[in-house]
């Protein structure tokens, strides 16, 4: 910001510019004393100055508690006394009227004190915003990302879920967990997302063990843990599964969970979806005690 003009009439001309009052004569006057090019210089400051304090009064200043207030005057007097050589404890016109203050000082209190406000409204308001609770903004329900998947992505695939007992080769009867398992799962390869729709699992307690969900992939390779093969099920079995995240089933759970999948690593072809119950946190490589799977059909 450019030293206030020293020169009375020019501070007086500006002044007028400024509120309206002066017109056309005030300013070829101005450009007279001081030049065109820094009378416009001069005369937009000002009016950015004005501009600034007609905001923060828009903006709630006049809402300041008084002893805000009573800092702002200060600031604006401190302002005053640098830039125009008073007296550092001189009333400030803008803040009272000032009727009996030459008008250098008039104009000069009225742009420091607009700008003093304008910086103190911000950072006055900002506390006080700073203060007040903020309610977050809600987003989509899992369900509701679950139904948006299903309307939107092209390859999505929804498979039931099976008990143990239902997969004939296994010959073995439904974990103990499994009091009727329901729902299914839906994933989409393209997108890498897919939920999982649950109901007649048992509720964990998470400091005792979780459930983990394990992606069998047709596109990656198997082979690599031969011991889970299974006469008459597909090699996929002895692949190193994609881990699909660790989750809970809530004591008290109404109908039924709704719970995302979490791969860990890219699936092009999702073909198994195999839940198992681990210790808490899961693992890496699971023994596969499978409560329940899906299989793409």
């Amino acid at each position: 910001m450019r030293p206030l003009p020293n020169d009375e009439r020019v501070l007086e001309l500006l002044g007028e510019i400024v509120s309206g009052d002066g017109g056309e004569g005030a300013r070829s006057e101005l450009r007279g004393l001081v030049g065109v090019r820094e009378a416009e210089a001069l005369i937009e400051e000002f009016e950015l100055g004005a501009a600034a304090g007609e905001m923060a009064l828009m903006d709630g200043v006049e809402q300041m508690p008084a002893s805000a207030r009573a800092r702002v005057d200060a600031a604006a007097a401190a302002l005053i006394a640098s830039r125009a050589g008073e007296d550092a404890d001189a009333q400030i016109p803008f803040a009272t009227g000032g009727r009996g203050a030459p008008m250098a000082l008039a104009v000069a209190g009225w742009l420091a004190a607009a700008a003093c406000l304008a910086l103190a409204a911000v950072a006055w308001m900002n506390s006080v915003s700073a203060n007040v609770p903020q309610t977050p903004v809600a987003g989509p329900s899992v369900a509701e990302r679950r139904a948006e998947l299903l309307e939107s992505a092209g390859d999505v695939i929804s498979a039931a879920w099976l008990g143990i007992g239902d997969v004939a080769p296994i010959g073995a009867p439904d974990h103990p967990l499994d009091h009727g398992v329901a729902g299914d799962v839906v994933w989409s390869d393209e997108r890498d997302e897919g939920y999982m729709r649950i109901s007649g699992v048992e509720a964990n307690d998470p400091g005792e063990y979780q459930y983990q969900l394990w992606i069998f992939d047709a596109d990656r390779p198997v082979g690599q843990l031969p011991r889970f093969a299974v006469a008459g099920l597909p090699d996929l079995l002895t692949q190193r599964p994609v881990d699909g995240g660790v989750f809970d089933i809530a004591v008290g759970e109404d109908g039924e969970a709704i719970v995302p999948i979490d791969a860990k690593l890219p699936i092009g072809a999702g073909t198994i979806f195999a839940v198992t119950k681990e210790p808490p946190g899961g693992v890496v490589v699971s023994d596969r005690e499978i409560v329940f799977l899906a299989v793409r059909g």
